[in-house]
Parts: C-alpha cells; sequence; structure tokens
C-alpha cells in the first residue's frame, strides 16, 4: 500500500515533504490492517509487554503500574511488564486511549503496510495504533519532530490543526478510510467524536536527513585522521596555532574529497531499511514445501 492507496498524488510528495497538511481517501484495504477484533485479539492472547502499548488522557500519560501485571521473574523491570486487560479496561471507562506502539513488529497486516508504504516512500516508516473512548482525546495540542499519515479505521476523530505561525486552528473531521498528512512541526490536538469511539494509525515517516549523511562522512575521516594531534607549543603562538589548524582543515578537506560515496550510499539505503523483524525462513530460499 504506497502513497497513491493512501489517496495522494505522487507528484504532492515528488519534489519535497509537504510543508502544508493534505487529506486523502484511502483504498478500501486499508480497514482491513487493524479492526476492533484485530485490537481484542492483540490484548487478550499476545502477552504485550511495555513498551509495546502505553495509555494516555488529556495530554498525560497514565502510569503504567495502573494497566499492567508484573512478570513473576522479572517484577522490578518497569519495561517488561504484561497487559493488565482489566486494568485497560478500567483506564478506558475513565477516558485513556489507548496505544499499541510500533505495530508492524507485532501485527502482520501492519507490518505488511509500513513495508510497501517504506518503499514507496524509500524511508523509514514506524506505525502506532491508537483506540479513544467517545468525546475523550490521549495527548493535547502538540508537535512531533516528523512528518505522519493520520490514517482513519473507526470512529471519528476531530483534529485541530495549526503552524508555527497560526493563531487560530484549522479543523479537520476523519471518518473510515480518511487519510491526513501532517507535516514535521505542526501542532495537531486530536479528540473522538461524542458519540462512538475512534481508532486509527499514525504512520511517521522518518526520512534520512543531512545530518545523517554527515555523521557518515565525520566517522570515516575521523577513523583516518585518528592519530592527527596537533604539535606540543601550538598554541602558545597564535600564528603557529592558525597555521597548525590550516593544516588539519587541508588534511579534512581532502578526505572528506576522497570519501567513498557508494559506501555512504549503501550505509544510507541500510539506515533507510524497514524496521521489521528479519524474515528468516524467505532469506533461506526455500518455501519447505518439497519432502524432507
Amino acid at each position: 500500500m504506497g502513497l497513491r492507496d493512501l489517496g495522494f498524488c505522487v507528484d504532492a510528495f515528488a519534489h519535497g515533504w509537504p510543508t502544508a497538511p493534505l487529506t486523502g481517501t484511502a483504498s478500501p484495504t486499508v480497514l482491513q490492517v487493524l479492526s476492533p477484533g484485530d485490537v481484542d485479539e492483540l490484548m487478550a492472547t499476545r502477552g504485550l509487554r511495555v513498551p509495546s502499548f502505553r495509555m494516555a488522557r488529556d495530554g498525560a500519560l497514565i502510569p503504567v503500574s495502573r494497566y499492567t501485571v508484573a512478570p513473576q521473574k522479572d517484577a522490578r523491570n518497569p519495561r517488561n511488564q504484561l497487559v493488565d486487560a482489566a486494568g485497560v479496561l478500567k483506564e478506558m471507562a475513565d477516558g485513556s486511549t489507548l496505544i499499541l506502539q510500533g505495530l508492524q513488529l507485532f501485527h502482520p497486516p501492519a507490518g505488511q503496510l509500513m513495508r510497501e508504504l517504506a518503499d514507496s516512500l524509500g524511508t523509514r516508516v514506524f506505525i502506532n495504533a491508537f483506540l479513544t473512548p467517545p468525546g475523550a482525546k490521549g495527548f493535547g495540542d502538540h508537535s512531533d519532530p516528523y512528518g505522519a499519515f493520520l490514517v482513519q479505521l473507526a470512529g471519528k476523530k476531530i483534529w485541530k490543526l495549526r503552524s508555527f505561525a497560526d493563531e487560530e486552528p484549522t479543523t479537520v473531521t476523519l471518518g473510515p478510510r480518511d487519510v491526513l498528512w501532517i507535516p514535521r512541526g505542526w501542532r495537531h490536538d486530536g479528540q473522538a467524536a461524542p458519540d462512538r469511539a475512534s481508532i486509527h494509525l499514525t504512520l511517521a515517516v522518518r526520512p534520512l536527513e543531512a545530518i545523517d549523511i554527515l555523521n557518515d562522512i565525520a566517522g570515516t575521516v575521523g577513523r583516518l585522521l585518528a592519530d592527527e594531534m596537533l604539535p606540543p607549543l601550538a598554541g602558545a603562538d597564535p600564528d603557529d596555532l592558525r597555521h597548525q589548524v590550516e593544516t588539519l582543515v587541508t588534511k579534512l578537506a581532502k578526505a572528506v574529497g576522497e570519501t567513498d560515496v557508494d559506501a555512504l550510499v549503501a550505509h544510507a539505503r541500510a539506515q533507510s531499511a524497514t524496521a521489521l523483524p528479519a524474515q528468516v525462513t524467505t532469506a533461506l530460499g526455500d518455501d519447505f514445501g518439497g519432502p524432507s
């Protein structure tokens, strides 16, 4: 499922990430990614542990102890607590939102969506799911350091959006199959409609940035010049210090100019790889269909 399946023209993303919100209507198949029954199954049978889920209400996270139980062998580790269905239901009755984090890692349909969208965009994608009771909100008004597609699966959610400069927010209501692109840095505040619960996915995109490439170059150059040191007393004479720094800068520039671009590209592609567990049997190249 790529950009077109989310209801967006590829041209809108061809020359950079859109800097204003966009809306689209996704293919009906998006509703198969996560149903209310899927949420029940995940919570009841998968033995989910923190941090695969969390809960929030009115802009504040709910203490994990209120909706988890401690495994007998690991009772003191707050990041290894098991889901307590009764606790989750109690918190949701009080208006808390359930967030399933990294859904692509433990729900295959979400993993397939993530892989296809990542291939379409050429960048990393991460998926969280939000189940919000009627009329409630999980997080308050906030912004994120990444752009995201919000995909409404069930119920309705009302979003208030504003950029850094806007005074009055723009209101957008999403129903099933509606998709909203929120650019990085835009403030947004979502609330479920009062008549029924809401389920939506957040497809967060994490493109590589110039600083990622720069860090790779710095690491390579740093290894090449790891033994370079300014000579003794260089800092005592300003003119000598300037000469030594200019010499070092010349060496750095030469090393940068000789950087293996193919290696940088290979590393960039690896960093952009989809965040899914390895498909071990596929990698073996065996369909396991024949006699042993």
